[in-house]
């Protein structure tokens, strides 16, 4: 971690790294297993640009988009987008669990860190009915 940025990238990494645990561990074992792997920090536009109007970011080839917004974000992205490079495949078959493995490591943030409020709905939502929730996603994704 000493040699991540004094920025806000090196801040979400930090907290994957003090906060999210096993799947934090996970997250930093495939970045650092994957050097080629960039994480592009881009405003919401960029992101939309880059990954399609549907996605809020993604992973192309090894270039990972995320947005430049709250530090949770930044960690839900990274975290949901990390799943994606340990697990290929389609983004049909992919996306529920990397959306719930994005969710989590969110989720083991303090509260005040969960600041995001689409995160939040999207926990909310999943909290109330995991069976929903994944099939909202599962269609989201299954277009």
């Amino acid at each position: 971690m000493d040699d991540c940025p004094k920025d806000k990238l090196g801040n979400a990494i930090r907290l994957i790294s003090r906060f999210g645990g096993k799947q934090g561990a996970a997250v930093l074992g495939y970045l650092v297993a994957n050097p080629s792997v960039r994480i592009n920090v881009v405003s919401a536009t960029d992101v939309e640009k880059r990954c399609g109007t549907e996605f809020r970011a993604c992973l192309r080839g090894d270039q990972m988009v995320i947005p430049d917004a709250s530090h949770g974000r930044m960690v839900e992205a990274i975290g949901h987008e990390s799943f994606h490079g340990m697990n290929p495949g389609s983004e049909c078959s992919t996306e529920v669990p990397a959306m719930n493995y994005g969710l989590d490591l969110y989720g083991t943030l303090p509260e005040g860190l969960q600041a995001d409020a689409y995160d939040n709905a999207l926990l909310r939502m999943r909290s109330q009915s995991s069976m929903y929730f994944d099939e909202v996603v599962r269609q989201r994704a299954c277009r």
